[in-house]
């Protein structure tokens, strides 16, 4: 006798928001392939719907703070690595008039003394000054200088810190901008357990369509395409755990057999 062809009633409880959220995606792409009203699964299928857009935002929204935090964390650096390249600087400036490398002190002045301070500036417009301090460094005569006082890969290294502000700026711009009139509703906690309490329910509506009658070619198609995506999330979730035992389904209520 074959095994029994059902979707297994996993809720994903090890994998990450992203990975969940692309989890309930793919399992509910699968059901609409085949017709949700062949598999009786409109009302389902519409309320699985409703729930995975609550959850992306509430997602994206926790990414907007991941983001935040890490702009936080660049502006930081390039804020040290700025005001450290600038004193350093300054402080060379007391070497005696005839030491070998006050040449390079003097080379650097007008540049290092147009952009004193920026660290200390706003975000937006620090990135700006900062950029236009590595242009007024970039020639051939300063950069042999930055090289000669020891300064060269601090230099390198703000600019990276600069542009990684920059860019995660933007970023973080990119996303208001898309979800600017979208709203979420739930912590991340709350509405993965509503998505993963009718993802359970959606598998035992199309296993019991399916047990009642084996000649239905959509929810057999159902059944074997979203057991695929269970078993391919399931190895995910074993490596971000570690083969982490998984928690226990939710119980909805039973469905009932009679399909109408």
């Amino acid at each position: 006798m074959g095994t029994k062809l059902t979707i297994p009633e996993w809720v994903g409880s090890s994998l990450t928001n992203g990975a969940f959220l692309d989890y309930g995606d793919r399992s509910l792409v699968a059901y609409v392939a085949v017709g949700l009203d062949q598999i009786s699964l409109t009302d389902i299928g519409t309320k699985l719907t409703e729930a995975l857009d609550n959850l992306r935002l509430a997602v994206n929204r926790q990414r907007a703070y991941d983001e935040t935090a890490y702009i936080t964390e660049a502006d930081n650096d390039r804020d040290v690595l700025a005001s450290a390249v600038w004193h350093f600087w300054n402080r060379l400036q007391r070497l005696s008039p005839t030491h070998p490398l006050m040449t390079h002190v003097k080379t650097l002045k007008s540049e290092m003394n147009a952009y004193k301070g920026a660290w200390e500036h706003e975000m937006t417009k620090e990135t700006s000054e900062l950029n236009g301090f590595k242009g007024a460094l970039s020639t051939v005569e300063n950069q042999a200088a930055l090289a000669a006082l020891g300064l060269d890969k601090a230099a390198a290294a703000l600019w990276v810190a600069n542009d990684a502000v920059g860019s995660a700026m933007d970023a973080r711009h990119d996303v208001e901008r898309d979800r600017a009139e979208e709203r979420a509703t739930g912590s991340t906690p709350e509405l993965r357990k509503v998505v993963a309490g009718l993802l359970v329910k959606a598998a035992r509506r199309v296993n019991a369509v399916y047990e009642i009658n084996p000649e239905n070619e959509k929810a057999a198609k159902a059944i074997g395409d979203v057991a695929a995506i269970v078993e391919h999330y399931k190895r995910v979730a074993s490596e971000f755990k570690g083969n982490k035992k998984e928690d226990p389904a939710p119980e909805p209520a039973p469905e009932s057999t009679t399909i109408s």
